[in-house]
Formats: C-alpha cells, sequence, structure tokens
C-alpha cells in the first residue's frame, strides 16, 4: 500500500514546491505517514526525505504536517545518521534549532539523535561547533518542556557515547538506552571538548543561567532563566557520574570570575551561585534536589550510584562530592532543616524539610563510615530528630504523610545505630508502631528486619560466619543488627504478630495489608548473621574517628541478652525460624495456610473491591510460595522438624490462589482501625 502512494505523495510534494502557497493535502499526507514502517523501501524513504528537505524552506503555511512526516520516515532504528547527512539539500541543524517551532525543534533533535548510536557519529557532531552552540541554547532557552527534553536525552546521548574509557567498569552495559548504543568509554572525548572546553559555549552555558546578566541583550528573563538553572542542575550530576573532574575543574579564570567561581568549575558555579535560594523557594527546593543526586555519586565520579535499595557498604572516606558538599558548608546547611527546623522560617520548613530528609536518608546510607565518624558528631542529633520527629499521637500515624520522611530517614541509619546500648534503654525503632496500621510504618520495619540486600561481598566472595566486631557498618554487621533489632523490637511489642496479621486480613484496607504482607515477606527472606562471639580485638591506636564508631560496636550475643529490653535465651538464627517459633508461629503459620477472604457476599462486590481482594489474595498466595521455597532449601540443608510444616504448605499451595475463599463482608463495618 505504501509503494502504490509513493507516487501520488511525491506528486503532490512536486507542486507544493513549485507553488508555495498550494495547500497541503494533510489527509494524504498522514495516511502515508501512518503506513511508514520499518520495511518501507529504503530508496523511497531517501527520496521522499530529499523532497521533504527541498519544499520545507518554501512553505507559506503550516509546516506540521511535512515535519511529521520526516519524523516518520527518520523513526527507524535502522536509519543512521550516515544517513541524515546524505538527504539532500543538507539538513540546516542550525535553523532548525533557531526556528520558532516545536514540531521542527523536534524533527532536527530527532535527526541529531542519530548520532548518538555511534562514537564516530558523535565525533562528527563535536566538529560543528555551531551546531553544538545552538543546540545547547535551545536547551537552555525553549519555553517547550518537550523539546528541552529531548534536547537533554541529545546532549546526553552524545557525551555518554563519546565519553573515553578511564576503566573497565565504564564498559559495563548501558541500561535503558532507547538511542541503540550499548556501551560507553567508545569515544575520543571530543564532545566532551567541545561542550566544556569552548570558551564561547561554556560562556553561554553561565551567563543563560547566571541572574547577573538579567536584562542584558539576548538574555532570558529572570522567570526563563531559573527553568534553565533546573536544566543544568539536571545535566550536572549525570556528567559528573561519568567525570566529576570535568565539572569540579576551572577553566576559563577571567570568564568563571564574572560568575562568581573561584576553583570549582561548573559544580561550584551550579551548587553556590546560580540559584538565588534566599528569595525563591521553589529554586531553593530544586537545589537540594540537585545537592542528593550529587550525594548519590557513590564513588568519584566514574561508578553511578546503583537503585536506592537498604544499606551500601560506604567507600573509605568521602566521595569528591561528598567532600566538595561539605568543604562549602551546603551539607551542614541542608541537614540543618532537617535536624533544626525551628532555627528556619515556617514556611520554608514546609517546602524544604522533606527534600533535607531525602538529603540524609541517602547520606546515611551510601555514607555510613562518615556518618558515625563525622565531625561535629551528626549521628546523635540525627536520631534524636527522627525519635522526637516519631513521637507522636495514634491519630497523626493515621493521617500524617509527613512521617513517610521521618520513616525513610530511619530505613537509611545503619542498624547498628538503633541497637540501645547500656547507656540508652530506647532505640527510634520503638518510636515505630504497627497499630494503627501505617503502610510506611511497615514497610520501614520490614526494611530494618530484612537486613542487608545480599550477604555477600561486593566481589560476589561469601561472607564471615560471623559479624566483624571491629566494623559496625559492614555487611555482616548489618545481617547481625537486623537479627538482634527483631527479636528487641518483638520483646516490647508482644502483640507484634497479632496486629500484622490482623492488617494483612483486612482487605478493605489494600494497602496497608499489602504493607503487612511485605513485612512478612522481610522476615521469611531475612538476610541475618550471628553475633560475634567476642567483643572488638582491635589494638590500633585510637583517633577521634575509631573512638567514635567504636560507641556502636555490635555485642556479642551473651552481651545482647544483658542489654535493658533485649530478650534473654537462644534467638532463633534465621528468619524463618522466627516465624516458626512463639509468638509468631501461633498466628502467622494460620494465617498462611488459611484460604484468601473476599468480598463477593457484599452488594455490589465486584468492581474495584473485588479487585483489592484479588490482589491482596494474590500477594498472600506469593507469600506462601516464598515460605514454602525457604522452607524446602533448609529441609534440603538437614534441618530437622520442618517436614510437617512444609507437607501442610504444599498441600496449601496445590489448591491454589483463590481455592475454598472465605466471606468477609461482616467485617467491613467493624474495622479496628
Amino acid at each position: 500500500m505504501t509503494s502504490e502512494m509513493f507516487p501520488t505523495v511525491q506528486g503532490h510534494l512536486t507542486k507544493v514546491a513549485k507553488e508555495p502557497s498550494l495547500p497541503l493535502d494533510e489527509r494524504l499526507l498522514e495516511e502515508f505517514q501512518a503506513q511508514l514502517t520499518e520495511n518501507t523501501d529504503r530508496a523511497s524513504v531517501t527520496v521522499l526525505l530529499d523532497q521533504l528537505s527541498a519544499v520545507l524552506p518554501t512553505l507559506q503555511q503550516d509546516p506540521t504536517p511535512v515535519i511529521n512526516l520526516v519524523r516518520a520516515a527518520i523513526r527507524p532504528a535502522s536509519f543512521r545518521f550516515n544517513d541524515v547527512l546524505s538527504i539532500q539539500p543538507p539538513v540546516d541543524f542550525i535553523a532548525g534549532f533557531n526556528s520558532l517551532s516545536t514540531p521542527l525543534n523536534l524533527a532536527t533533535l530527532e535527526l541529531l539523535e542519530k548520532a548518538t548510536y555511534t562514537a564516530s557519529d558523535a565525533a562528527i557532531v563535536a566538529g560543528q561547533r555551531g551546531v553544538v552552540m545552538s543546540l545547547t541554547r535551545l536547551w537552555l532557552s525553549t519555553s517547550e518542556t518537550a523539546v528541552a527534553q529531548k534536547a537533554l536525552e541529545v546532549i546526553w546521548g552524545l557525551l555518554e557515547i563519546d565519553h573515553q574509557s578511564q576503566s573497565p567498569e565504564d564498559h559495563a552495559p548501558l541500561q535503558g538506552n532507547q538511542n541503540g548504543n550499548t556501551t560507553r568509554g567508545e569515544g575520543q572525548g571530543l564532545v566532551w571538548r567541545r561542550l566544556f572546553n569552548d570558551r564561547d559555549i561554556y560562556e553561554q552555558i553561565l551567563s543563560i543561567c547566571s541572574l547577573k546578566t538579567v536584562g542584558q541583550p539576548n538574555q532570558p528573563s529572570k522567570r526563563d532563566k531559573t527553568v534553565a538553572q533546573a536544566r543544568l542542575m539536571d545535566l550536572v550530576p549525570r556528567v559528573a557520574k561519568l567525570d566529576w573532574g570535568t565539572v569540579s575543574v576551572t577553566r576559563f579564570p577571567d570568564i568563571e570570575s564574572n560568575y562568581g567561581i573561584k576553583d570549582g568549575g561548573l559544580v561550584e558555579f551550579t551548587a553556590l551561585h546560580m540559584v538565588d535560594f534566599a528569595d525563591d523557594l521553589l529554586m531553593h527546593v530544586t537545589l537540594i534536589d540537585f545537592f542528593t543526586e550529587l550525594l548519590g555519586m557513590y564513588s568519584s565520579g566514574v561508578f553511578p550510584l546503583s537503585t536506592f535499595t537498604g544499606h551500601l557498604r560506604s567507600m573509605p572516606g568521602p566521595s569528591p562530592s561528598l567532600a566538595f558538599l561539605i568543604r562549602h558548608g551546603l551539607h551542614q546547611r541542608t541537614a540543618s532543616f532537617y535536624l533544626e527546623p525551628s532555627k528556619h522560617e515556617s514556611i520554608e520548613v514546609t517546602y524544604v524539610y522533606s527534600k533535607a530528609a531525602k538529603y540524609l536518608a541517602i547520606y546515611a546510607a551510601c555514607y555510613p563510615d562518615h556518618l558515625l565518624e563525622s565531625a561535629p558528631p551528626m549521628v546523635d542529633p540525627l536520631l534524636s530528630r527522627v525519635s522526637q520527629a516519631l513521637s507522636v499521637s495514634p491519630n497523626q500515624w493515621l493521617r500524617d504523610t509527613e512521617l513517610q520522611h521521618d520513616l525513610h530517614v530511619l530505613a537509611s541509619l545503619p542498624r547498628v545505630t538503633l541497637i540501645p546500648s547500656s547507656n540508652n534503654t530506647a532505640s527510634a525503632l520503638l518510636k515505630v508502631p504497627v497499630k494503627p496500621a501505617n503502610g510506611a510504618a511497615l514497610r520501614t520495619i520490614a526494611t530494618i528486619f530484612h537486613g542487608p540486600e545480599q550477604l555477600q561481598h561486593s566481589n560476589g566472595l561469601p561472607l564471615d560466619a560471623l559479624a566483624d566486631p571491629n566494623d559496625p557498618t559492614s555487611i555482616s554487621s548489618e545481617a547481625a543488627a537486623a537479627r538482634l533489632l527483631y527479636f528487641y523490637y518483638l520483646q516490647h511489642h508482644p502483640e507484634f504478630w497479632s496486629q500484622v496479621i490482623n492488617t494483612a486480613e483486612i482487605i478493605a484496607l489494600k494497602d496497608n495489608a499489602l504493607a503487612a504482607i511485605s513485612l512478612l515477606s522481610a522476615v521469611i527472606t531475612a538476610h541475618w548473621m550471628p553475633l560475634p562471639n567476642e567483643s572488638s580485638s582491635n589494638t590500633t591506636a585510637e583517633t577521634p574517628a575509631t573512638q567514635a564508631r567504636r560507641r556502636f560496636l555490635l555485642p556479642t550475643e551473651q552481651q545482647a541478652r544483658n542489654l535493658p529490653g533485649f530478650p534473654p535465651g537462644q534467638l532463633a538464627p534465621s528468619g524463618v525460624l522466627a516465624i516458626l517459633s512463639s509468638p509468631a508461629v501461633d498466628v502467622v503459620l494460620p494465617y498462611l495456610l488459611r484460604p484468601a477472604q473476599t468480598f463477593s457476599n457484599l452488594v455490589g462486590g465486584r468492581g474495584d473491591v473485588e479487585s483489592a481482594a484479588y490482589r491482596v489474595a494474590t500477594a498472600k498466595f506469593d507469600l506462601l510460595t516464598l515460605f514454602h521455597r525457604q522452607l524446602s532449601q533448609m529441609v534440603s540443608d538437614g534441618v530437622e522438624g520442618l517436614q510437617d510444616v512444609l507437607t501442610a504448605v504444599r498441600r496449601r499451595l496445590a489448591e491454589g490462589p483463590l481455592a475454598g475463599s472465605s466471606e468477609v463482608g461482616g467485617r467491613v463495618g467493624t474495622l479496628e482501625l
């Protein structure tokens, strides 16, 4: 069908080229556009693009139908940058970027995006100074969000494929790259040098984003400059993750001094001199997000921080980004909005508090060693603030969504900081209730009880059999602390499991029910390890840092029994055995073996409510499957006394998620909160 329409479309475009005022046949072009696919004849597409390129500059009407046809023709991944360069007359990238037409901006960006496939194509773009300069200006200055986002994707794609490899890890596969390039570090760094070492392009970035140039010729308004600032804050952390030196080195002192930069390059400009955070609350919030992105660079700028889950083993000493934030007072300033909110304006705290909490959560998770050793100490004020924030009434736990920020901080702290010592008889963890039910609270408890995400070193080697008594933030210490905290919390909340199961069965409150099931899953699959058999035997010279860490060394099994608030006797070594021990076994095992509940006896019980019941029932069945897998593994490992339980679980699994489901319509009106 497409081949049959080609002559008609080409004939129409020829007429329009000869008589630019002739109306476009939009219906014809749209119908033809819908039929363009990856399998469309390449030679015909080439002829069509040449014709469209010739028609566009002469049109005397809305060019959108023609532009949309161009975008459809180049969309297939097989259409590469050399195909773009072969279009005649040549694509005028600069004119496309300077145009006020949004469709033309997007089409030009999509054409240039083809250069992000290979480093050799990116190098060609780097050689076209005017194109890079116009691209950068469009990215920072356009009022169209879609255009700005696409421009950022193109800039980042060019930088990523052109990045010069500095270590073997730089060649790790890229995740989610929509442009088809599968490795980074292939390039010669030509795009990097063009973007950051070209005097005019570099100054253009600074001048567009600086408030010092407001009112000067060809400069955006103050409002538009704040938009440009946010866009720059989106790019700088990405660049810093690949190469911290690129954004932290002074390049043109005579230019940079005009914008307040001393010796810290683009990151100093962005963090210290660009934003008027005192008079612009929204930009202050954005700035703290920027600090958080910098903080999340879990290395010297080469390795990006993976998806944040649980605790990470910190690198020895602060990363360059953390050192930068500390050196310029940004770390303490940001933390103060969470630690000392009373010292700031209430309206500012309203917007900034949650962002500061997220910043500190990332800091605690990525740099636990630094947190414990920091001077002035931050861990005690942080624990105190979390404990204070969570000391609220039951009604607030029911309604206050802001508590999730404090819970995020709590879940991110090294678990050893939550273990009470002989001088501290309470833990912030005890402030988190299971009744009244709060989904965020249940998920926080689940995170803490589960332990680290994996029980092996980053190089894949297994951990030692016991926790390291000299290292409170190691993976093994985190695993041992998680186990200890479970039994500590259980000792203070003897009705813990009864309340969790009650929440899991109130399917009218779906989110809470699913959170309760996730908590069960976290304990069943917990990564726990025994406490050390002996106390710390560190004989190295004491320093203020090691003295600070010593406060948080793990107790031995015997010492833990003597701590206030801890249960006496032997503690179960694994989550599954903890579930099969009292008091959990009396309520958890019957719950797992009971049929799922539904709302099918209610009037109008289908639809959304029934969907909620199905989701909860499916989650419960998945939990039972997980429990079966863990039991089977333990039986295979020679653990005795589990065969009867395993048989009962297999029997229930054979029935399916909803087999024999019970009716719970009568419970809906008397939900106990």
